[in-house]
């Protein structure tokens, strides 16, 4: 993870799923879960995503899937 990125990552495993929201600082931590809060505004798939971007301004980001 690089400097600035905040990350999504689900894990699955048996009945049970895990997501994880982090970052590489504070202000990445809040990219991933302002994303989280606004799910239906973005184009998430797959188990993880990197978010990059300016914090306050939501149309900005961008997404690296894995």
């Amino acid at each position: 993870m690089k400097e600035g990125q905040g990350i999504l990552k689900l894990f699955n495993y048996e009945q049970t799923s895990t997501l994880v929201v982090s970052g590489y600082d504070l202000n990445a931590i809040q990219k991933a879960a302002n994303v989280l809060a606004n799910h239906n505004a973005y184009p998430l798939k797959g188990t993880e995503a990197i978010v990059n971007g300016n914090l306050n301004d939501l149309y900005s980001y961008s997404f690296i899937f894995n």
